[in-house]
């Protein structure tokens, strides 16, 4: 059976990403960048951390943790660590 991830976005409704299974690597990349950068979290992947404000530091993580609950939920089960959950 097929994953799929369904996205809310703004304007466009709900697109489809399927889930990444080793044999969709580069069309799974492809739009899950799209998405990121769609919701303005693209540059918390490509980045490293600031690290002179406290504060802007604080703001980074909270999108870093969003990027990484889009793309861990982008991810079929046997790829995620929720399956030994």
């Amino acid at each position: 059976m097929k994953e799929i991830l369904y996205t809310p976005l703004w304007t466009s409704g709900v697109k489809k990403v399927d889930k990444f299974n080793n044999s969709n690597i580069l069309a799974w990349k492809q739009k899950i960048q799209l998405v990121l950068s769609l919701r303005e979290l693209d540059d918390y992947t490509q980045h490293d951390p600031p690290v002179e404000d406290a504060e802007v530091y604080r703001e980074w993580c909270k999108c870093d943790r969003k990027d990484m609950a889009i793309i861990g939920l982008s991810l079929s089960d046997e790829h995620s660590n929720t399956s030994e959950m």
